[in-house]
């Protein structure tokens, strides 16, 4: 052989990877807020130039996404460090967050190495997921995954989003149906707000942690989030 994978093994790769895809769906559908299954979805979504190139360009078009593609700058969290900081600090909101929603903050990272452009571009997006919910004030039930996830998707090409956007929807119409209003709120919300908001792709959160959440809200222009998502400490 020269190199090149043999078509037949490409072919059963292909399947193979659609048939782990088509399964972690139908686990997401069954229930959104499993992290496993959706840590299933996002490895088994190809990582073909059809799929990371539009991500790369959304990068590449904002100063702060270029920055990073040229510096690949990872996310530093201590969270004893960041729960002493002053109330109202992005900071010490994430700190609060982090306590409230149970997060073990050893599970944050996968601190896994990178070695070109795109997988720092997954690391950072895996790595900062929880700052855009304390940024953008989106709760983390499934209302406020799916207003997240859509403002994601409002602000680059990311077929994951799309993914879990389906897997909600279908959850709420084959077994949540009563919980339609607020999580199509959410998801409606999350759309026009990301559209509306300057770029946070690539955002060196690092150096706004003891920065104000409210003006940091402002510098991006986050609009007022609604009662039940996630809000700044008094």
């Amino acid at each position: 052989m020269n190199g090149t994978t043999h078509p037949i093994l490409q072919r059963f790769r292909k399947a193979t990877d659609t048939l782990k895809l088509g399964r972690a769906f139908v686990s997401l559908v069954r229930n959104p807020r499993d992290l496993d299954v959706v840590f299933s979805l996002a490895d088994a979504l190809d990582k073909t130039e059809d799929v990371l190139g539009p991500i790369r360009e959304a990068f590449a078009s904002s100063a702060p996404g270029a920055e990073g593609l040229r510096n690949w700058h990872r996310l530093r969290i201590d969270v004893g460090a960041l729960a002493r900081l002053p109330n109202g600090t992005l900071g010490r909101t994430f700190a609060d967050f982090v306590a409230r929603e149970g997060i073990d903050p050893d599970e944050l990272f996968r601190d896994r190495a990178v070695t070109n452009k795109d997988e720092w571009i997954l690391e950072h997006l895996f790595e900062t997921h929880d700052v855009w919910h304390v940024v953008t004030g989106f709760g983390t039930d499934v209302a406020g995954e799916l207003g997240l996830q859509a403002f994601y998707l409002s602000q680059f090409p990311a077929r994951l989003g799309m993914l879990l956007l389906a897997g909600g929807l279908l959850n709420t119409f084959l077994f949540e149906f009563d919980d339609r209003n607020p999580r199509l709120e959410e998801l409606t919300k999350g759309w026009a707000v990301g559209a509306a908001t300057q770029s946070m792709l690539g955002v060196d959160w690092n150096r706004y942690w003891d920065r104000d959440l409210d003006d940091i809200r402002a510098e991006f222009g986050i609009t007022a989030v609604s009662k039940g998502q996630v809000r700044r400490a008094a």
